[in-house]
């Protein structure tokens, strides 16, 4: 099984998702950035990466803080909290067709979404408060 992360990009009480692009898998679907580790790059790495790819934003890994499977089957997901540290919020239109800031309670009455992403939110996100940068290092 292929390996990806899930970007959760947090500000204050709010994490960013978006709807993903008509041209990437699950199109249309609202989640949080992801994306598949390229060769040779760990996941930390990656999430920096696809933050700056999709959305133009710099961010600082916190921790990775939970693991799932996409919702095809084929990959093997790493949810890595992550903080905005600079960067202007500008979606790649190929990838992303609209972001919003949202609080984690919001995201189940978006729709659609992948129903394997609720758990994160719904039991996750609440109890990580800030968590710690040593595994984003």
């Amino acid at each position: 099984m292929k390996r990806a992360v899930v970007v959760v990009i947090r500000r204050g009480d709010r994490v960013l998702v978006i709807r993903r692009g008509a041209t990437t898998p699950g199109s249309g679907h609202w989640a949080p950035l992801a994306g598949k580790l390229e060769v040779g790059e760990d996941e930390a790495q990656a999430v920096r990466r696809e933050a700056l790819e999709e959305v133009g934003l710099h961010v600082r890994p916190i921790r990775r803080a939970w693991q799932s499977t996409s919702f095809d089957g084929r990959h093997e997901l790493s949810w890595w909290l992550a903080e905005a540290s600079g960067g202007t919020l500008r979606p790649d239109p190929r990838e992303v067709a609209v972001t919003r800031w949202i609080r984690p309670e919001e995201f189940a009455a978006l729709s659609p979404i992948f129903p394997g992403d609720l758990p994160f939110f719904d039991e996750v996100i609440g109890e990580l408060g800030s968590g710690s940068a040593e595994e984003g290092k």
